[in-house]
């Protein structure tokens, strides 16, 4: 796939069938943080930054890029950068656009 100049990406990293067992599956670039451990963490703040900050160390010990979904705050946008998450998409910076 890299020959092919193709990147992966490990979409909705931490939820359902996304796990750590997937990295060592196929040659992934990039690994995409659900929405679900970057918004909503009033219930369980705690454990959700905790799986948060687990999966983007987990990301940069495979050398992949860190992308945190579902970003609609500047409060979330500033924490994500200061724990070197490097890149953020959600309806912050845009809503959902068409292909």
């Amino acid at each position: 796939m890299r020959e092919l100049k193709c990147d992966l990406a490990v979409d909705d990293f931490g939820a359902g069938y996304s796990s750590l067992a997937r990295l060592k599956q196929l040659p992934f670039s990039e690994l995409k943080i659900d929405r679900s451990y970057v918004a909503n963490c009033q219930r369980r703040p705690i454990q959700c930054w905790s799986v948060r900050d687990r999966s983007l160390s987990s990301g940069r010990r495979f050398g992949l890029r860190t992308v945190a979904e579902g970003i609609e705050t500047s409060h979330e946008s500033h924490k994500l950068q200061s724990i070197g998450c490097q890149v953020g998409q959600g309806y912050l910076f845009a809503k959902p656009m068409p292909k």
